[in-house]
């Protein structure tokens, strides 16, 4: 824990005086979002199905025109993984049973 804090700070510190030393250029920003997710947490918690998901995202934003507005371009490309296990088999039941 104490690691990932001193890691966070340097990227953080890095990133802010990269950005001062540009005054000239147009802004533009660079960020890092992971998160986690999963069914079996209240309030959605149900015995029958599991999910649970992972994700890191990478964002970034360039400043178009400042006139104004700001107008902005933000680009999100992400990757994530998901895992799905449906517990009980009764749990889904058709509405229609296919007849041959």
């Amino acid at each position: 824990m104490r690691f990932h804090l001193v890691l966070y700070f340097m990227i953080f510190s890095l990133i802010s005086f990269s950005q001062e030393s540009r005054k000239n250029s147009k802004p533009f920003y660079l960020g890092l979002n992971y998160g986690q997710a999963a069914q079996d947490r209240f309030p959605f918690n149900n015995p029958n199905y599991l999910y649970t998901t992972e994700f890191f995202k990478l964002q970034i934003n360039y400043q178009l025109a400042h006139k104004r507005f700001i107008y902005e371009l933000l680009v999100e490309p992400s990757l994530y993984f998901s895992e799905h296990q449906l517990l009980n088999k009764y749990f889904i039941k058709p509405d229609r049973f296919c007849v041959n």
